[in-house]
């Protein structure tokens, strides 16, 4: 018998929905489908905004074409970015059971927003609602699969905290101090040293906050390397380098 086989895009989503699939055919089965990526018009053109790209079904018309050409033998899609115009060969043999269909703003709270904060959404719904709700936002276009955009705001806001305990402390690339900043779980998580320059003394401090609160953390993050004792290893750094 042959294998069957579920067409899907590649970014992290697209590829969990598919397996969501495959496991559940399995059981149902016992026959072991291949999951087969497709890379779409939408995945390709990563930097120009959708509404500009100005075609129906970018995430989608290589996945119909593959499904007329029987390279494939189903699909797994969101409905949402599905035209209601399909071709006349195709079908829903299957809509799985709707989830959680609320929007999620990732970093901070609507309400929490500081006024004129930066969003980023690539979606016009979903800027045309938040212009309704807060017309002091200001939209930035932010392209990219699930993944690759929590990975954008992620970076934005370590960047922010880390500069910002750099400049707190004066510090740059001839100062022998580490920062490192990432998301965990939701929370913006940084560790940071101050090193002697014979490497004899190390203060080493560990803190979290929101992602909206980045720079804070970054100051946070210098007040408690100074209580430490880290201002004592930076004037002896200071001193020798003249």
């Amino acid at each position: 018998m042959r294998t069957l086989r579920i067409g899907t895009r590649g970014s992290l989503l697209a590829k969990w929905q598919a397996e969501f699939i495959r496991t559940r055919l399995f059981a149902a089965t016992g026959i072991e489908p291949e999951i087969v990526i497709i890379k779409t018009a939408g995945d390709k053109m990563q930097h120009a905004p959708v509404a500009q790209i100005g075609s129906k079904g970018i995430f989608i018309k290589e996945l119909e074409e593959a499904l007329i050409e029987e390279t494939i033998d189903v699909a797994v899609h969101s409905v949402k970015d599905i035209p209601t115009d399909i071709p006349s060969r195709l079908m829903f043999p299957a809509v799985c059971r709707r989830d959680d269909a609320r929007d999620c703003l990732v970093g901070s709270t609507l309400a929490n927003l500081r006024q004129g904060a930066r969003v980023g959404t690539s979606s016009l719904r979903r800027q045309a609602q938040l212009r309704h709700v807060r017309p002091d936002l200001d939209l930035r276009d932010l392209r990219g699969n699930v993944d690759t955009r929590l990975r954008k705001v992620e970076s934005r806001a370590a960047i922010i905290a880390e500069r910002a305990l750099l400049g707190a402390l004066h510090g740059g690339c001839q100062v022998p101090m580490g920062a490192w900043a990432r998301v965990e779980r939701g929370e913006l998580v940084m560790d940071a040293c101050v090193c002697s320059v014979d490497g004899a003394q190390c203060v080493k401090q560990h803190a979290a906050a929101p992602p909206e609160q980045a720079a804070q953390l970054g100051e946070h993050m210098a007040r408690l390397l100074i209580e430490a004792g880290a201002q004592s290893i930076l004037e002896e750094v200071g001193r020798q380098r003249g």
